[in-house]
């Protein structure tokens, strides 16, 4: 029996060459090669033409002489050198750098011109340098600190602020009779001075009577009244009770008058510095002229008193009664007037650097014109108060009781005030504005 044939098994590419798409898929294949290979292949780099060494130079000078820097191909080193061997940047640069220079000093100028005019302006409100300033002031605010020291000289010697009692080198009376004086020891020891002829009423020559020192708290003062131009000093007049006493002219330094009741006395022209009224009753006395240094006036009633042209400087006036009393012209630097009652008091024209209003009545006080340059008016009443025209340079105004737009914008100088009550300035200041003067400094 003959054997069969062994059946092969077909492939793809039999039946494909059977069917006739053999060489179909050929041409295909070989155009996907093709494809392949030209989407791979690199373009050939171009290659750089050899340049002669007479065309290399020229193409560098050509890019020297440009301007213009080629972002493409930036290279610090070689485009400075570029820049710095081009006349046109070389120009360019320079001419930056003066306008920057120019820029620069004209910025200082004007900073240093705005420094001056804050400077000068702080100098017009406060008279002084700032605190913590170092340095030289420059000529012109220097000035305006002399004419200021110049015009204070002659403030004090208006006031005669400087001066010397020669009776302060006279004997003390009190050496020769500690004990307390009655009307009849006064007489014996008036026969021994060199006062021409003594009367129980007085003697002829008050001017030079001598009493410094003495005890006279227990005189009748029925006659003796008359005490014009004497040498009171240290003299003591505790609790007396007496009226319309004469002390013109006389030397009253440390004398006592504590609790002394004296009303309508007579101490116009006198010098009392150191002088004591604590608790004295004052009322329509005349003090006009009157020097004084830190004289004491505590719990005192000065009322309708007249201290007129009177220099009490760094003088205790707190808890004083004063109302209604004339106080022009006058001189209180210094001077304290915390919890006094001084209604209706008239200051207009006087100095008052430095006072302390601190809770007082100053109901219907006249300000006008006076110097109240660092006053303090925590607390106080100020109610219908006139403060036209007066220097209120760093004065404290916190808590001020009544105080109104009107009354503090006819001030000088308000912006440099300290705790202004809200709303009598529109708008708060900065620091900058306060630091500056006021246009009425200029």
């Amino acid at each position: 029996m003959a054997k069969s044939p062994e059946k092969k098994e077909e492939t793809f590419a039999d039946i494909a060459s059977a069917s006739g798409i053999d060489d179909s898929l050929q041409t295909s294949q070989t155009s996907a090669i093709e494809i392949i290979e030209e989407v791979d292949e690199p373009e050939p780099e171009p290659v750089p033409e050899e340049l002669s060494e007479e065309e290399a130079k020229k193409k560098k000078k050509n890019k020297i002489k440009s301007p213009w820097i080629d972002l493409n191909r930036f290279d610090l080193v070689e485009d400075f050198k570029s820049i710095s061997s081009n006349p046109f940047w070389m120009i360019v640069s320079i001419l930056a750098l003066l306008i920057f220079i120019l820029f620069i000093v004209k910025f200082i100028q004007l900073h240093m011109e705005e420094q001056h005019e804050v400077l000068r302006g702080y100098v017009l409100v406060h008279k002084r340098a700032p605190k913590g300033y170092k340095g030289k002031l420059p000529h012109d605010i220097q000035e305006i600190i002399d004419i200021h020291n110049q015009k204070r000289k002659n403030e004090e010697l208006k006031y005669l602020l400087i001066h010397d009692d020669p009776r302060e080198n006279e004997p003390k009376m009190s050496d020769s009779y500690p004990n307390t004086l009655n009307d009849e020891d006064l007489l014996l020891i008036l026969e021994a001075q060199n006062i021409g002829e003594v009367y129980k009423s007085g003697v002829e020559k008050t001017e030079l009577m001598n009493l410094s020192g003495l005890d006279l708290t227990k005189l009748s003062y029925k006659y003796m009244r008359n005490f014009v131009g004497s040498n009171l000093i240290g003299t003591k007049f505790d609790g007396i009770k007496v009226g319309d006493l004469l002390f013109r002219g006389a030397s009253l330094h440390y004398a006592q008058f504590v609790s002394a009741d004296i009303p309508r006395t007579n101490f116009i022209r006198t010098k009392m510095s150191y002088i004591n009224f604590y608790g004295a009753n004052l009322t329509e006395s005349k003090f006009i002229g009157a020097t004084s240094d830190k004289a004491h006036f505590h719990y005192a009633n000065l009322s309708e008193t007249d201290f007129n042209e009177t220099v009490f400087k760094q003088s205790d006036f707190s808890n004083c009664k004063m109302d209604f009393s004339s106080a022009r012209n006058s001189y209180f630097e210094g001077s304290n007037f915390r919890d006094a009652s001084l209604i209706g008091v008239s200051f207009k024209n006087s100095n008052l650097k430095g006072v302390s209003f601190v809770n007082a009545d100053l109901r219907g006080v006249n300000f006008e014109n006076c110097d109240l340059e660092g006053s303090n008016f925590e607390g106080a009443d100020i109610e219908l108060a006139n403060f036209k025209n007066a220097d209120v340079t760093n004065v404290n105004f916190r808590n001020v009781k009544n105080a109104t737009k009107a009354q503090l914008e006819a001030t000088q100088f308000l912006v440099s005030a300290y705790n202004i009550p809200d709303g009598i300035i529109e708008g708060k200041q900065s620091w900058q504005e306060r630091f500056r003067a006021p246009v009425e400094a200029f």
